[in-house]
């Protein structure tokens, strides 16, 4: 399966025996952060590793709740990380992380004089006011709609692991 994430927290169900894997483009010299945490399942815990994109591994913890690694990438291309729950097996956990890269367009937040500030806020208002009065359908739950996006994402191709491709995302 596979998901499409920029700079934002990713809540994901890591079952039982399963290991899941993710993948981030990086220029080298960026500075980069991966922060993850177990938020539900069992003891709270994971083992999590980080590899550059020649398989050298970077990050590796056994049964972590919670942690963070900031490192400088020195090759461009993909590194992948893993999060795995291969020691339990009977509790699937649900943990969330944050892959943070310094530099990148996509994150960085132009400077705002207060007059555009406060235009985009208002706007950012209103279409909060729009959505909140349309009609919620409590019936689909977090987990349909993270599926929905795996299975229908025109941009991951690869079907036995979870991909970060690059998805734009509003920002003040």
């Amino acid at each position: 399966m596979s998901r499409s994430v920029l700079d934002t927290v990713l809540t994901f169900e890591l079952p039982d025996n399963a290991r899941q894997c993710f993948y981030k483009d990086i220029i080298i010299g960026t500075k980069s952060t991966l922060m993850f945490k177990v938020v539900m399942g069992g003891h709270f815990d994971v083992d999590c590793r980080l590899e550059d994109p020649e398989g050298t591994t970077l990050y590796k913890k056994m049964k972590k709740q919670y942690d963070s690694f900031t490192f400088n990438a020195t090759k461009n291309r993909t590194y992948k990380f893993c999060f795995s729950n291969k020691f339990s097996t009977f509790t699937h956990k649900t943990a969330n992380f944050d892959f943070q890269v310094e530099d990148d367009p996509h994150s960085s937040i132009a400077p705002l004089n207060k007059t555009t500030a406060l235009a985009h806020i208002q706007t950012q208002y209103q279409q909060m006011l729009a959505l909140l009065s349309e009609p919620v359908d409590w019936g689909r739950s977090q987990a349909s709609l993270q599926l929905r996006d795996i299975l229908f994402s025109p941009l991951c191709t690869n079907a036995s692991e979870i991909s970060l491709c690059h998805v734009k995302q509003t920002t003040l």
